[in-house]
């Protein structure tokens, strides 16, 4: 193992192995050579970061996808494709960081939007949004996420594709599964299900029950739908014949719908509308809150 080091001034260089990375960066110091401020994704990226912060992290993204390509033998073809796939158009990225009573860090992604897929490419244009769902989100919570860009109909489409790359008999046991529970349900994922979600959707976590036979996390998920009405008469079916009993309460003019699992006291997942938004927690003291 070799390691070599050189002084610049007063700032101390050091690299392992191959010592044309010191030749490199001695010839930059002396203005022999160009050095990174003259990369146009490098001054993208740090002239959207804090001018007097006191940390920067970079990475070249289209550089480290051709490193990964020269790799690729050491990878599963499949792997690659897919890790690809998710960074094409990413042309940099940079993350600052500026300290003080409130600690601030900006990432910053450099993009082109020509060379991104379709499914990206959407969601880099989605148009911002209001955050609606804070409004029954209540204080003290562990963690809380939001994202008004989803489109389940794509993402339905990309697992349907992605299934066809299993071996043909994981597959049809996949589309057997699919057609036994619509069968039960009474509906079809693509025609019933799809058209109702809307693009918002999140969750929060509050802490987790220990007074059950089990830790038990206490978490809620609500999506945005389009049509409330239609959305309650399918799910409405879809607990017509349910594996445990369904409760109904009302609280604050509002009708939730439970089911008690016998595991513990707050065991009792359930769901209700605020708005046009479907909302489903694992147990229903968190609806009330909400």
């Amino acid at each position: 193992f070799v390691f070599k080091y050189v002084r610049l001034g007063d700032v101390l260089v050091a690299a392992s192995g191959d010592s044309l990375i010191l030749d490199k960066v001695i010839d930059v110091y002396h203005k022999k050579a160009p050095g990174l401020g003259s990369d146009g994704n490098f001054a993208f990226v740090a002239g959207r970061a804090y001018p007097a912060g006191q940390g920067f992290f970079y990475v070249n993204a289209r550089s480290l996808n051709g490193v990964l390509k020269q790799r690729a033998a050491a990878w599963e073809a499949q792997d690659l494709e897919e890790m690809s796939a998710r960074t094409t158009g990413v042309e940099s990225y940079g993350l600052s960081f500026l300290p003080g009573e409130v600690d601030r860090w900006k990432l910053i992604v450099g993009v082109d939007p020509a060379l991104m897929n379709p499914e990206a490419r959407k969601a880099l244009s989605c148009p911002p949004s209001e955050q609606s769902p804070v409004k029954f989100v209540p204080a003290g919570v562990i963690a809380y996420q939001w994202g008004a860009c989803y489109d389940f109909k794509q993402v339905w489409e990309r697992l349907r594709e992605q299934a066809q790359a299993v071996p043909p008999s994981v597959e049809e046991q996949a589309r057997q599964f699919k057609r036994r529970l619509e069968k039960r349900w009474g509906v079809k994922i693509e025609s019933d299900i799809l058209p109702l979600l809307g693009n918002e959707a999140g969750g929060y976590l509050t802490d987790v029950d220990t007074t059950g036979m089990f830790p038990y996390p206490r978490f809620l998920v609500f999506l945005k739908v389009k049509d409330r009405t239609k959305t309650e008469d399918l799910l409405a079916q879809l607990t017509s014949n349910p594996l445990v009993p369904i409760l109904e309460e009302d609280h604050s003019k509002v009708k939730i719908r439970y089911a008690p699992v016998p595991l513990g006291p707050n065991m009792d997942p359930g769901y209700c509308f605020i708005g046009d938004y479907l909302v489903f927690s694992s147990t229903r003291q968190l609806l009330k809150k909400s």
